[in-house]
């Protein structure tokens, strides 16, 4: 059930996210391929799943995202984050499948 739940969480995000054309023929994200989360055109990702993102009264950007191992292109837990031009994330994902993945997310305006 948990495994549906998050496979219909993904499709969802990966209709609200417009990557459409940047994936690869089978529908998954290619890895560390950099995409653009369309709502908010300024937060570039790789290897995850934006599900929302919004700038901050700071000026900086609170991004929500699902990470994607790049191996099996399975997704993992809801995680949040705050970014700016100067201090982008990188965080290492570890999967269940033993591999991990760098999650990247910068802005670029």
């Amino acid at each position: 059930m948990k495994k549906t739940i998050c496979l219909f969480l993904v499709l969802l995000a990966l209709l609200m996210c417009g990557c459409g054309g940047n994936e690869s023929d089978d529908g998954t994200l290619k890895a560390d391929h950099w995409y653009h989360y369309k709502e908010l055109d300024i937060v570039n990702v790789q290897n995850c799943l934006v599900s929302d993102a919004y700038v901050r009264v700071a000026g900086n950007v609170a991004v929500n995202y699902y990470p994607v191992c790049k191996s099996c292109h399975e997704t993992g837990m809801l995680s949040s984050t705050v970014v700016d031009g100067e201090n982008p994330l990188l965080k290492t994902y570890y999967c269940s499948c033993g591999k991990q993945t760098t999650i990247k997310i910068k802005i670029i305006i």
